[in-house]
């Protein structure tokens, strides 16, 4: 009996395990009605790129681009996927590979772009998306479907192209002996001197129109001392601290005993008196203290004196001030270079005050900024950008020869292919205004001729789509 129970009994225990796995089989599948896109990548691409040789002949040759760089942002409300930050210039957008994920295995289909019929998607065919592309999903439980627009943004341009165009040109500057040039928004000012007094002409529906004002006649070194903060206008006149109202007109804050108003931050206007650097930070300039400083005053520049103030990239907080200018053309003729001053200013801590530190003139410096008669310097892009007339002293540099940019505070300065003077370009001698308006354009005014050029880097121009959605 034993000898028949054992072998009945391991049979009995197989079927027991065939059944079990028999019945997991046959489970019923879950099917699910949703359907959505939830992942979009694109592979590697192909990109054609122009280039000269050095005979100067056009030529074209192919590199690629890593297309999973590239964030695809999923606008589940307006059923929308595309690529804020768009693929370079030169990009096949015609053959292009992508990786599709869906909510619960959803199938995809992609309609046709001359037609209303739709083929299934695939990982390995590409797919031309030099217009935007509808793709379908279908749920697993066939019982609903989700139309997407997909958008594989391209750029059309080349980002590194500086494209200038003549605006015109007006008498109003012919004669003018110096200029400075100011943007308040998209306002364009510029503020010059007759050799008597300052005058004020902005740019408007009208075009150049010279500016009045109830206060009389600026004095003559006026346009020197113009400073923008916060988005308002002061300007030292004579002895007066001057503020532009919302209106355009200009009223007196305060008397004051310096020799320069200089520069400003978000909160605070800076001078030059004869002790060196004095900061106010009240809005009507009545109160001034000195500033501490690692070099001697003496090394501060006294002409052509020009700021710009910009957000330090690693936070936010914080602001830096450069200074840029010419020390005495008389005083210190030999000199070959320009003046570089800085200061880091904290917004949240007040309590903390950091001192200005001089970082050049350094003829040693190996990209130092040349010593130009009208020296002018304004922030531009992701730095700074200057250009001037001949050099000054023992700087031998030609008229208007270069625009020189610093993307490190002012340390290195250095010419750019990307960057060129207008072809065309005639002023006066070291008679120019150089401004950057709320639309990245950068302005050249030109003392003498009365011309007007405006100018962009293309990919300051572009524009930036939304990466973040509510319901």
């Amino acid at each position: 009996m034993k000898r028949v129970w054992l072998p009945l009994m391991m049979i009995l225990s197989a079927l027991s395990c065939l059944t079990s796995c028999l019945k997991s089989d046959n489970d019923e599948t879950v099917y699910y009605d949703d359907a959505g896109i939830t992942s979009f990548t694109l592979g590697t691409l192909n990109r054609y790129v122009h280039t000269l040789s050095k005979n100067g002949a056009d030529s074209i040759y192919k590199t690629t681009v890593t297309g999973s760089k590239y964030a695809f942002y999923i606008d589940q409300n307006a059923r929308e996927i595309y690529n804020p930050d768009s693929l370079p210039y030169g990009t096949d957008a015609s053959h292009i590979i992508c990786t599709v994920l869906t909510k619960n295995s959803g199938a995809v289909a992609i309609k046709s772009m001359v037609s209303d019929s739709v083929r299934w998607y695939s990982s390995s065919d590409s797919i031309d998306f030099t217009q935007p592309r509808e793709f379908i999903v279908y749920s697993n439980s066939n019982k609903a479907m989700t139309r997407y627009k997909v958008r594989v943004n391209v750029h059309q341009e080349e980002g590194n192209v500086f494209n200038w165009t003549q605006a015109g040109s007006s008498s109003l500057f012919a004669n003018l002996k110096g200029m400075k040039g100011m943007a308040v928004g998209k306002e364009v000012l510029v503020f010059g001197t007759t050799g008597e007094e300052t005058v004020v002409i902005g740019y408007g529906a009208d075009g150049w129109t010279q500016r009045s004002s109830a206060l009389g006649a600026f004095s003559e070194d006026a346009w020197k001392n113009v400073v923008e903060k916060d988005g308002v206008l002061f300007m030292k006149s004579g002895t007066q601290l001057l503020r532009r109202t919302a209106d355009g007109e200009w009223e007196k804050t305060a008397d004051v005993d310096l020799q320069q108003l200089v520069a400003s931050s978000s909160s605070s206007l800076y001078a030059i008196s004869r002790a060196g650097v004095v900061v106010s930070s009240d809005d009507n300039g009545l109160t001034w203290e000195e500033e501490e400083m690692d070099a001697d005053a003496a090394l501060l520049p006294t002409q052509d004196i020009s700021y710009v103030c910009t957000p330090v990239k690693t936070n936010t907080s914080l602001e830096r001030l450069v200074l840029v200018g010419n020390r005495n053309e008389t005083a210190y003729h030999d000199e070959k270079v320009a003046v570089v001053w800085s200061k880091i200013e904290d917004r949240e801590r007040e309590n903390v005050v950091h001192s200005w530190s001089y970082n050049g003139a350094d003829e040693l410096a190996k990209f130092p900024l040349p010593r130009l008669r009208g020296l002018a310097v304004v922030g531009y892009g992701d730095g700074m950008v200057a250009v001037g007339g001949s050099g000054l002293g023992d700087c031998s540099v030609n008229a208007f020869a270069h625009i020189y940019e610093s993307l490190d505070g002012g340390l290195a300065w250095k010419t750019r292919s990307y960057l060129p003077l207008p072809s065309g370009l005639q002023c006066n001698d070291g008679i120019v205004a150089m401004m950057t308006d709320a639309d990245n354009n950068l302005w050249l005014v030109c003392g003498g001729s009365g011309q007007v050029w405006r100018g962009r880097l293309n990919r300051l121009g572009w524009q930036e789509n939304q990466t973040s959605f509510t319901k």
